[in-house]
């Protein structure tokens, strides 16, 4: 069967499942296969839990008029997303970048509802099958869909683009992450510079931070662009303790005040992209005030929570040495108290991890906290360590008991892998107890 023929006769937005441990009645159940699992064993209990049709790549175990096989259930996942965005309404805004995608990618979605039926990635689906998953779930009459675009290696944004075909594109920046899969910084630049290329050759529309020279490098003289972070449009610090207040101006006198609910200097940066496209695409500044103003970060992405006297900095959903230089320079500004860091070790660095590990080390020590707590073997290896170097989550639980944590603020941050948000749980629920 052909993908026209089959999205014809079987598809509807939301009922693509590619876990059959979540199937609901009238889903569509697409067989993946990965290293640890083979969801084609899984096609007689697909259609047994309610699954309308199920795809699969290897021979079934008894045929089925509902059970389609395919070559590729991969491939197909990835092309039915592609037609669907052939045969929809709606525009593709495509966003990646080292730092900050996700949080721009919320703010975006927030700015852009104010006025328009949008849709936007779901937590970090952002992947070669998040993203086809996240298309597969846009209702075709909506008017923008905001797709995040991860990588790890060379080719893989050129293949997001290809199936999200993205109108309208937004680095956030261009950092030291990935370092092992993309061979050093001049690797992420040319992986990141993909969405660009998509865009140039398909004329979309790019934004980019008019004070990143990477950025202005990567796009050259292509003219279908929008700086923000410049005199046409530009964002001011106004406060940023305990949470980050803005000014956006436009270069026309107009200007908007706006009090987020973000921790850290660095997200202005983040707000003004969110703003600068919103605004370009027909949101009002009221309707951007509104909406940048509504959304409140969770999932242990720059939240804070304070619980008495006691501020916890949540921000470990992930790391790399870009993004852990940015929040330790932000904490080490932080007004008043002790200052407690717990940092986990960052990934995918591979041969420059114990380099990046020790300038987070050099970088802690200069900054002066009263107490620091390394998490991971990657920091095992590093010279003169400034902080206690903990190899469990109880080796770091047993010295906070120990600690007085009255007018302190601890900062979390570290790799998704290190799993610190049960540190932050734990501490919430211990500071919650004691309030």
């Amino acid at each position: 069967m052909q993908i026209q023929q089959f999205y014809q006769k079987y598809y509807r937005p939301g009922i693509i499942t590619t876990d059959s441990r979540k199937i609901h009645p009238g889903d569509i159940f697409i067989a993946l296969k990965g290293e640890n699992f083979n969801g084609n064993r899984f096609a007689a209990q697909a259609l047994t839990q309610g699954a309308s049709v199920v795809v699969v790549d290897e021979d079934p175990a008894e045929a089925h008029p509902d059970i389609i096989q395919v070559s590729n259930c991969l491939t197909f996942l990835q092309d039915l997303a592609r037609e669907h965005v052939k045969q929809s309404s709606f525009l593709v805004i495509g966003l990646t970048g080292s730092n900050g995608k996700t949080t721009t990618k919320e703010l975006l979605h927030a700015v852009m509802q104010e006025k328009f039926r949008t849709y936007a990635t779901k937590g970090n689906l952002n992947n070669h099958i998040g993203v086809p998953l996240t298309l597969l779930s846009v209702d075709p009459n909506a008017e923008y869909a905001i797709v995040e675009m991860g990588a790890n290696h060379q080719g893989e944004i050129a293949d997001l683009c290809s199936i999200a075909q993205p109108r309208i594109g937004l680095i956030t920046n261009i950092g030291r992450a990935h370092l092992e899969g993309f061979g050093g910084i001049e690797g992420v630049k040319k992986a990141k510079g993909e969405l660009y290329d998509y865009l140039k050759e398909h004329h979309g529309k790019i934004f980019f931070n008019a004070n990143d020279p990477i950025l202005c490098n990567l796009i050259g003289k292509y003219p279908n662009t929008l700086a923000y972070n410049n005199t046409q449009f530009k964002g001011s610090l106004l406060a940023s303790s305990p949470l980050l207040s803005v000014r956006i101006e436009w270069i026309n006198g107009n200007s908007i005040l706006v009090n987020s609910n973000l921790y850290g200097e660095y997200n202005l940066i983040n707000i003004l992209a969110a703003a600068s496209i919103g605004f370009d695409l027909g949101v009002e500044p009221n309707q951007i005030k509104a909406g940048i103003e509504k959304y409140v970060p969770e999932n242990f992405r720059s939240q804070m929570v304070r619980l008495g006297s006691t501020t916890l900095i949540l921000d470990c959903y992930n790391a790399n040495p870009s993004s852990m230089k940015l929040a330790l320079d932000e904490f080490g500004k932080h007004p008043s108290g002790k200052k407690i860091g717990i940092l986990g070790g960052m990934k995918e660095l591979g041969e420059f991890s114990q380099e990046e590990h020790q300038n987070i080390n050099n970088q802690v020590r200069q900054l002066g906290f009263d107490l620091v707590l390394f998490y991971g073997d990657e920091f095992l290896d590093i010279s003169n360590p400034s902080g206690k170097v903990c190899q469990s989550h109880n080796e770091i639980i047993s010295i906070l008991e120990s600690t007085n944590l009255n007018n302190t603020t601890l900062l979390i941050k570290g790799s998704r892998s290190n799993k610190l948000e049960a540190i932050g749980n734990y501490l919430q629920t211990k500071l919650d107890k004691n309030a």
